[in-house]
């Protein structure tokens, strides 16, 4: 895992890099015309370069969920993780304002399942010290304190919920809607930590748009 994890963090990043290049995409634009120079024009159309919001939004969500699952069990994972986000954004942010490439797909991904991710791993932490009782210590703190974290974290996020929608003028139903077409304009419109920065930019920055910003 470590392994596939350090490719995601710095050689994935690379290569969208080099495949968003504005020479590399139009050799690649040459390479499609020479295949399909026996075809009949106006067959296809043109279009402009762009990148899918939904897929870049589905593989934050994916590097959420094994943070949340295996952080505390393999002490290099959330270094990796916070490398891989911060590289995948970083050129998300270059090649939306400085290659001229748009964002398509707006759609809101699936969050809720990484509160069974949540449940997960802090079995999986439980378990650990509950197995290995005679060879660690705070086996006692862990089996009560991870219970009493959680609740606490859930009631701190019901909380901050609420307390957003309502600085919003909404209602906490109304956050369960779909991803609207004009997210990224929420998200230069937005007053909380996004304010004032690029509408294009970053998906967090839409996530945050989604429950806070409308």
């Amino acid at each position: 895992m470590v392994a596939k994890l350090a490719f995601t963090a710095f050689i994935t990043p690379a290569l969208t890099l080099l495949l968003s290049l504005p020479r590399v995409r139009g050799a690649m634009e040459a390479a499609k015309a020479w295949l399909r120079r026996g075809r009949p024009q106006g067959e296809e159309a043109e279009t402009a370069p762009s990148m899918s919001g939904d897929t870049e939004l589905a593989g934050v969500v994916m590097l959420m969920d094994l943070a949340l699952i295996f952080g505390f069990a393999i002490p290099l994972l959330l270094p990796l993780l916070c490398v891989a986000f911060a590289a995948h954004l970083a050129v998300f942010h270059l090649c939306t304002t400085r290659f001229g490439m748009t964002m398509e797909y707006h759609a809101r991904p699936a969050c809720r399942y990484l509160a069974v991710s949540v449940l997960l791993g802090s079995g999986l932490n439980v378990w650990f010290f509950v197995d290995n009782g005679s060879q660690v210590v705070g086996e006692a703190f862990v089996v009560w304190g991870v219970p009493v974290g959680l609740c606490l974290g859930l009631a701190a996020g019901v909380v901050w919920h609420r307390a957003a929608c309502a600085r919003r003028g909404g209602s906490s139903e109304s956050c369960a809607r779909d991803l609207p077409a004009d997210a990224p304009q929420l998200v230069g419109k937005c007053q909380g930590p996004c304010q004032g920065e690029d509408a294009s930019i970053f998906p967090l920055r839409m996530l945050h748009a989604l429950c806070v910003c409308r």
